[in-house]
């Protein structure tokens, strides 16, 4: 039952460890807000203080009568997207997730010698996979799951002393097998004493 005191109102803040997951689309999609994330996801990163910002889009038509009237009201397209920033600019997972895992070579430090990176920009499409946004709001936990997404790199920051360099991604989400753009579990503070 809804109220009016602000009690079922909440932010969204990245939960300790990392907000953003990115997975194969042959991984399990989670299914409640807390359940451990796959073996094969890895955390995107550091994400700037703009957070993750939703896109939906929504386009209707309407269908009239002989006589002018509404008869109804059709949606002809429907979009869901997420655009977020991401700032880890020497994090092999997160630059195989922007170049592509064979575009990224990565050589392990040894003894006198640090950890090489070796990046090619081949541009192209990138490879789709799965989103998982991991946050909190108090002891509130949210989880949203983006079972098929195409991700796309849309802007790069300035390379400049005062800014951190990354980049921008677009995440257009497309329905999965059950027609499904996204799914959301939250898992309230409300538990009863035992």
């Amino acid at each position: 039952m809804g109220i009016n005191n602000g009690a079922r109102a909440g932010a969204a803040a990245p939960k300790t460890g990392g907000g953003v997951y990115w997975m194969p689309l042959s991984a399990v999609t989670p299914t409640n807000a807390t359940s451990a994330l796959p073996g094969t996801a890895v955390c995107l990163g550091p994400i700037s203080d703009a957070g993750i910002r939703p896109t939906r889009d929504t386009s209707l038509e309407k269908i009239k009568e002989w006589d002018g009237s509404n008869l109804a009201t059709l949606v002809s397209e429907e979009n869901r997207g997420f655009e977020f920033d991401v700032l880890g600019v020497f994090d092999p997972d997160l630059l195989k997730v922007i170049y592509g895992t064979a575009n990224v070579t990565v050589t392990a430090a040894i003894v006198g010698t640090p950890t090489k990176l070796a990046i090619v920009d081949k541009g192209g499409q990138l490879a789709k996979g799965q989103l998982v946004f991991e946050m909190k709001h108090g002891n509130i936990k949210q989880r949203k799951c983006v079972p098929v997404v195409q991700p796309n790199v849309t802007a790069e920051n300035p390379y400049i002393p005062g800014g951190l360099r990354g980049w921008t991604i677009t995440a257009e989400a497309e329905k999965d097998s059950s027609g499904s753009f996204t799914y959301e579990y939250d898992e309230l503070d409300d538990a009863l004493p035992a």
